[in-house]
This record gives C-alpha cells, sequence and structure tokens, in this order.
C-alpha cells in the first residue's frame, strides 16, 4: 500500500520505505506496496547485521527483533501517554520516536507545560515518571528479552539519598524506582530551572542488545 491512510485517528502517508509520519511500516515480508523485499546487509564501525524490512530508510545494527520490538513499544507508549490527560495536563511528549539505532541514543524529551510551583509539583512528577514506566513496560511487553538498565546522569547535578551517577540495575523496576527518586529531585521549584534541559542517559539491554535513551525534562 502506497499514500495515505487514516487509523486511530491520525492520517499516514505511507511511501516505500515507511510512513512521513507517525509508526513506521515494519513488514519484514514487504514492501509498502505490496511486493516481496529481500534481507538488507548493514555494515557500522567493522561490525554488521542483516535484517529485513524498512524502518522509515533508516539502517541499524540491531537485529530485527529488537528494532520491531523497540519500535512498536515506543509507538504504543507514546499512544497512551498522549491520550492519557493526567499526563497531557502537565507535560508534553513528541507523538513518535526514531527507530532506534545502535550507539546513537533516541532523545526523549519531556517538556513541562506550566510554571512549577508547589500546588502542581507533584503532578508534574507523577506525568514525567509515568513517560518513562509505560516506556519501559511496553518495551518489557514487546521484546523476548529484557535484561540490566544502567542510568547516567551528569557529575554536576545533585543526586539523593547517596545514588551514583552512573550504576547498573538488575531489572527494569529496580531502575524505574531509582528513575522515579532522579524526577522527584529534578522537579521541584528549588531544583528545575537548575537541571532544565539536563540529560540522563538510560540504557536498557532488550533481546541482549543496548538500547539507549536521553531523558531530558524542560520548560
Amino acid at each position: 500500500f502506497v499514500g495515505q491512510k487514516t487509523y486511530n485517528g491520525v492520517t499516514y502517508t505511507f511511501t516505500e520505505n515507511g510512513t512521513t509520519n507517525g509508526k513506521p511500516y515494519t513488514s519484514r515480508k514487504y514492501n509498502s506496496d505490496g511486493t516481496a523485499i529481500a534481507a538488507v546487509s548493514t555494515t557500522s564501525g567493522g561490525s554488521s547485521s542483516s535484517y529485513t524490512g524498512h524502518f522509515s530508510g533508516s539502517t541499524s545494527t540491531f537485529s530485527s527483533a529488537t528494532v520491531d520490538a523497540v519500535s512498536d513499544a515506543q509507538y504504543n507508549a507514546l499512544d497512551v501517554l498522549n491520550k492519557d490527560t493526567n499526563v497531557t495536563s502537565y507535560v508534553e511528549l513528541p507523538t513518535t520516536l526514531p527507530t532506534p539505532t545502535k550507539g546513537t541514543p533516541t532523545p526523549l524529551p519531556v517538556k513541562l507545560k506550566d510554571t512549577l510551583n508547589k500546588s502542581n509539583q507533584s503532578k508534574m512528577q507523577d506525568a514525567a515518571q509515568a513517560v518513562c514506566s509505560k516506556l519501559f513496560d511496553s518495551i518489557e511487553d514487546k521484546a523476548e528479552t529484557v535484561g540490566t538498565v544502567e542510568v547516567t546522569v551528569p557529575e554536576r547535578i545533585e543526586l539523593p539519598n547517596g545514588m551514583k551517577h552512573s550504576k547498573q540495575y538488575t531489572s527494569v523496576d529496580v531502575a524505574e524506582t531509582a528513575i522515579n527518586t532522579m524526577i522527584e529531585t529534578w522537579v521541584t521549584p528549588e531544583m528545575y530551572d537548575k537541571y532544565s534541559g539536563t540529560s540522563a542517559t538510560i540504557t536498557i539491554m532488550v533481546n541482549g542488545e543496548p538500547v539507549s535513551y536521553l531523558l531530558s525534562l524542560s520548560k
């Protein structure tokens, strides 16, 4: 299929290599015009891997299973989050994220919609925390295996309760607890201006491969 199609109220323009907005076309058997596709081999930095399918025209050294799982997880998570008024009333999120590429963290920007103060602080914290929880939960649901999670933040940032600036956690659930604590520290009137726009790198082992995100909170 090539052309426009509306799904869940969003109109996508399908091309040979994907769609111009929203979820990429990720069939591993057919092009969007219905013709069969062959395996594609990509090489990066001396290593190579093969996969089939078109991922919005981009290449990746991740396996096709990881690309499919993470792409679906991102789409599903953002679709749910952008329909949740408890989230959208307080933070603005992108409607889509790029296809994951090994070695390049995917930006995950979270923008507060209002001036942060004591009266809305907890609601904004909850909304920002929901973003990570929904994304990680969706990745766990879609991937064959999800392993350790490493969280790294710049040394200049003050962290609570003796948290380390770089630490590997044994599971997504344990990492979420640490990330939620970090968000509670950042999303306060005292700290927000100081750390607005600062990024934390979160790397999740998906199907044995490191998928990274740059989580940033800004005005």
